[in-house]
């Protein structure tokens, strides 16, 4: 079992995955999404959903040697969601900051890096 979780920032995030060094994924809820966009790069899987680890698993599947950032608002949810990939064996990376930033590290949005628009049907 890994026990090991590695912290990424906001920029090494970006930069990583659009290098396609890692997998970036976004646990927030779909209402965040709409509020503040999505990372370019990043998957959407609702933390809130019942098949959350299902779907990350899968995408795991995809390229099992490809590590997997977490992102979420502050860091926090991201930080839960890596520890139990990471139980499961999963290469995994805590992106801090999140996309709102907090008061030790800036956030995607604080840092202007590039957003996607999200719309969900409600």
């Amino acid at each position: 079992m890994s026990d090991v979780i590695k912290n990424i920032t906001v920029t090494a995030a970006h930069d990583a995955a659009q290098a396609g060094r890692v997998l970036l994924v976004d646990v927030r809820t779909p209402t965040e999404w709409e509020q503040t966009g999505v990372a370019v790069s990043a998957h959407t899987f609702d933390m809130q959903s019942a098949t959350f680890y299902q779907d990350i698993i899968a995408l795991h599947n995809t390229n099992p040697e490809m590590p997997i950032a977490f992102i979420c608002r502050t860091g926090h949810r991201s930080m839960l969601t890596a520890r139990e990939c990471a139980s499961r064996d999963m290469a995994v990376f805590n992106v801090v900051g999140g996309m709102a930033g907090t008061s030790k590290d800036s956030g995607w949005i604080d840092c202007a890096l590039p957003l996607k628009t999200v719309t969900t049907q409600s």
